[in-house]
């Protein structure tokens, strides 16, 4: 733990049909970014992304909690 924290900002442009994947290390740490990919990229719903993340991270060992949130953007 520290006294301050460095956050690292940058811009991206928002796109329809953007994913935005907020996570623990209890997944960044299990299931690599080829495989989140692949994951987003299939899944029929955002519940099953979320579902099928933690599964995966949980049959790579998930020796730690797992907290995911998935966007998804969608033009109005």
């Amino acid at each position: 733990m520290r006294d301050t924290v460095q956050v690292d900002i940058k811009p991206h442009q928002i796109l329809d049909g953007d994913f935005y994947i907020m996570c623990s290390d209890g997944l960044s740490g299990m299931v690599d970014d080829q495989q989140i990919l692949k994951i987003v990229s299939g899944a029929k719903s955002l519940e099953r992304v979320v579902a099928e993340l933690v599964d995966t991270a949980n049959r790579a060992g998930g020796n730690d909690n797992i907290t995911t949130l998935v966007l998804q953007c969608v033009a109005a």
